[in-house]
């Protein structure tokens, strides 16, 4: 009987170990999260977001990284066709693909949309 109570013992000591430590991870997460600042210039700044632009039509943006954008509160083409060097660099560092942006020319890409797109309206 008291074998039982023993093991029983150790097992609940184990699962409370184990519910701390992740209870330590997840705050060790969130303290990351709250690390990484967005990626902000004053260009970025200054643009409203009032409706968002197809940016998966940029060549080298995908659906993940249109939602990662988004998430950095990158909506508009008018928003990357405004990109600074640093701008650049800080949105790189985010990616997998670090020189993509150059690579691909976004900034480029962007500001042809854009074009395109004003002459629509």
């Amino acid at each position: 009987m008291q074998g039982a109570i023993l093991i029983f013992y150790i097992i609940f000591l184990i699962i409370a170990f184990a519910i701390s430590c992740i209870k330590v991870c997840k705050k060790e997460a969130i303290k990351k999260d709250e690390n990484k600042k967005p990626i902000i210039s004053t260009a970025l700044k200054s643009v409203s977001v009032n409706e968002r632009d197809d940016l998966k039509k940029i060549k080298g943006i995908g659906i993940k990284i249109e939602n990662l954008l988004n998430s950095l509160g990158i909506y508009t083409y008018e928003q990357i066709a405004s990109w600074n060097k640093k701008d650049i660099e800080k949105i790189d560092s985010y990616l997998k693909f670090p020189g993509r942006i150059e690579r691909d020319q976004w900034v480029l890409q962007a500001k042809k949309l854009l074009e395109k797109k004003s002459k629509l309206q």
